[in-house]
């Protein structure tokens, strides 16, 4: 599926990413009274909400200490996929015995760490004079340059993100969006309206919120009798 996906991605012309990331399928979820409202069943607003929440007016002003905590977290990420490879016998291994010995797949719920965390662990990481550094002193014949590959990658992007920042590129917040679609965001706040991604990522959602809200009571009261006829 995922050698699909991507064939078909790189299938595409630029135009046509283009359109597939700005031109999504709106959904429609509105009473009556917004149903025959003109903006909102209007093209333009259709076009605008077609570019999914994820989508940013306004850029963030460049900052290098994001982009070196970006680094962190990525090179974290690589770490990670590595000793998932290196440890993978063992790791069987032990859902193996987990399994014989019947105890169900679980996975616990991860939080994210402090920013700091991520540099200190890296760097621990690979400190083969430490208990930390046991499996790159064990398994580092597997990809040599992972350490290099980690602090040039960092190094790199965050000497481009300032001279950007020099050059006075993005600092302005340039937004992505004409005037006219600006005005139109704010004209929707005043709506009684909610915006959101649908269910299995096929495309965005535009709800009225009373409908939203009749629903969810609707979802609790069914709670409710569920626990009593329990």
């Amino acid at each position: 599926m995922e050698t699909l996906v991507r064939r078909r991605l790189l299938s595409m012309t630029l135009k046509q990413l283009e359109l597939r990331c700005t031109s999504n399928t709106v959904h429609f979820v509105l009473n009556e009274e917004h149903s025959k409202d003109a903006l909102l069943n209007s093209n333009e607003v259709r076009q605008l909400l077609g570019r999914t929440p994820r989508f940013t007016p306004t850029p963030k002003r460049v900052d290098a200490a994001d982009i070196a905590r970006d680094c962190d977290i990525f090179g974290y990420r690589l770490i990670k996929a590595f000793n998932r490879f290196a440890c993978r016998k063992c790791i069987q291994h032990a859902k193996n015995q987990s399994i014989e010995a019947g105890i169900l797949p679980w996975k616990p719920k991860q939080f994210p760490h402090h920013p700091d965390f991520y540099a200190k662990y890296n760097q621990k990481y690979f400190d083969v004079t430490k208990p930390s550094g046991y499996i790159w002193k064990t398994h580092f014949t597997l990809c040599p340059r992972l350490p290099e590959y980690i602090a040039s990658f960092k190094s790199a992007s965050v000497s481009t993100t300032v001279d950007i920042v020099k050059r006075g590129r993005g600092i302005g917040g340039k937004p992505n969006i004409p005037a006219a679609e600006r005005k139109m965001i704010r004209t929707l706040l005043g709506y009684s309206v909610g915006y959101n991604i649908s269910d299995k990522m096929l495309g965005p959602v535009l709800y009225s919120r009373d409908l939203y809200l009749d629903q969810c009571k609707l979802r609790l009261k069914d709670g409710q009798r569920e626990r009593i006829s329990a």
